[in-house]
């Protein structure tokens, strides 16, 4: 996600101020994924808004149990408390599995369309030269 806020602000789709290099900083994933769905609605206006939100469903689950970032990748805090004790106490596996790679697909998908558009507006710019725009 934060490589998709990275490519929207360099394709200007959102600013590049104190709010978005914070975010950039953090891993809390709503507040990212606040980011993410602007770039993402504004670099693809006509795009389907069932899969955004469905994404948006998703991070805010995973934001609902590790709100710091900190619990889905270590086992204690800084504190030396346990942040395991927030997770479910079952999953189904598979089904992890398959909205994981939902989700990726989405992300990966936006990323690589992201990309593409640089590539094309900074090929633009050398054939046209920067007076182009």
């Amino acid at each position: 996600m934060k490589e998709i806020v990275r490519l929207g602000i360099g394709l200007e789709l959102i600013p590049k101020d104190e709010k978005t290099s914070n975010i950039l900083k953090h891993h809390n994933l709503a507040q990212l994924w606040n980011f993410v769905k602007k770039v993402v609605e504004a670099h693809w206006p006509e795009g389907s808004k069932n899969d955004i939100d469905a994404a948006g469903r998703i991070v805010q689950e995973f934001h609902n149990i590790d709100k710091s970032g900190q619990s889905l990748r270590y086992s204690k805090d800084i504190s030396g408390r346990c942040t395991l004790d927030k997770l479910p106490e079952s999953v189904q596996l598979t089904h992890v599995r398959d909205v994981f790679e939902a989700v990726f697909n989405f992300f990966d998908g936006c990323e690589t369309g992201l990309y593409h558009s640089i590539e094309m507006r900074n090929e633009m710019l050398d054939y046209y030269g920067v007076d182009f725009i």
